[in-house]
């Protein structure tokens, strides 16, 4: 991975896990290596649950699925991060999208559920009012009706 990228990463994370700990979640690690594999962010989400957070960043994320973001060979990853934690209850997908000053959040929770498909749920993450819960259209497995609101650190 270049440089740029790494710290293009590594300031996604931080500005990720800011937005989760002011949403209520409690961060309780980052870039924890578990089985061989790296957590992002290890937190407990509103409601107690023990959760690990994949972050992407991207200029822009368009209409892609989580699937496409993450592709196969993570989602796998992610799937034996998730069976490796004991009390993991969830894996989601935190993209941070946009240029500096002008990003947004969007978490998709539980892409690496047991028998289910990525990315059942959509969660827009929005500062303001925490963390909303919105369903993905099964037919396109995009988000519907969600709203981005730009993350202020």
């Amino acid at each position: 991975m270049s440089n740029h990228r790494a710290e293009i990463g590594a300031a996604a994370e931080r500005e990720a896990a800011a937005a989760l700990a002011s949403a209520g979640w409690q961060i309780l690690a980052c870039n924890l290596r578990v089985a061989g594999l790296e957590i992002d962010i290890l937190a407990r989400d509103e409601t107690g649950r023990l959760v690990a957070v994949e972050v992407r960043a991207r200029l822009r994320v368009g209409e892609a699925t989580p699937a496409e973001i993450l592709g196969q060979r993570k989602r796998a990853a992610l799937r034996r991060q998730r069976e490796a934690i004991s009390g993991l209850t969830r894996v989601d997908l935190l993209l941070v999208a946009g240029p500096p000053g002008e990003r947004r959040l969007r978490l998709v929770r539980g892409v690496a559920e047991r028998g289910g498909s990525p990315g059942t749920q959509l969660g827009a993450l929005d500062l303001g009012q925490g963390i909303r819960t919105r369903s993905m259209s099964p037919r396109n497995g995009g988000p519907s009706g969600s709203r981005w609101r730009p993350a202020v650190a």
